[in-house]
């Protein structure tokens, strides 16, 4: 195999991988893996659904844990949140983004799920549909969608994870004693792109100086 010495090493990858790959290299990291955290799945609605003009919920709504029938986590009336998109999309259409997926991998109850989020697209969107209505106090049908999609993220929230901040601190001071080795990404820096923008600029600076 060949051998490159770039002089710098910045492993940008989720903490699984990142410790998986250096641990031969860095022994002190074996054994030190992060929990990958839960997988998040996005659902969009785009409705035909005049009725939600008068935004019943404002323009969301966060949802309790162990919430009976409710498998979605948070519902976001996107049209009421941007009046750039309400106007985009005209009178009577709106956008309805519902998140599932919890550290703890349950649902909060539906009794379909047995005991875990939807997986499935098409049972996303059922869950989707079925979660808007209670949510909204609006029916909202399946004839009412005039588009619809579904955004996964792996391993979404790692940072939330119970004593992961500390695991990452000890992953971080083990890989800064490696001369020119920097780790970076969402695991360490935390969720968000200003979080790892952030991070990462200040992890190269480290490395540089």
């Amino acid at each position: 195999d060949a051998t490159y010495d770039g002089g710098l090493l910045v492993v940008a990858l989720p903490g699984p991988a990142a410790v998986g790959l250096l641990q031969d290299a860095v022994p002190a990291l074996a054994g030190r893996n992060p929990e990958s955290g839960p997988d998040v799945r996005l659902v969009t609605l785009v409705v035909d659904l005049p009725e939600l003009d008068r935004r019943p919920r404002g323009t969301g709504i966060l949802v309790a844990p162990q919430t009976p029938g409710i498998q979605a986590k948070a519902l976001t009336h996107a049209t009421a949140k941007w009046d750039w998109l309400a106007a985009a999309a005209g009178p009577g259409t709106h956008v309805l983004r519902l998140s599932y997926g919890r550290l703890d991998g349950t649902s909060t109850g539906a009794p379909e799920s047995n005991g875990s989020s939807p997986a499935r697209d098409a049972d996303l969107l059922a869950a989707a549909l079925r979660d808007a209505s209670a949510l909204l106090d609006v029916p909202v049908q399946g004839t009412d969608v005039v588009g619809w999609d579904v955004v996964r993220w792996q391993g979404a929230l790692p940072f939330a994870a119970v004593g992961h901040k500390a695991r990452v601190a000890e992953i971080r001071e083990i890989c800064a004693a490696e001369a020119g080795l920097g780790i970076v990404g969402g695991w360490v820096a935390g969720n968000g792109l200003a979080a790892v923008v952030a991070d990462t600029r200040k992890e190269i600076r480290s490395l540089l100086s």
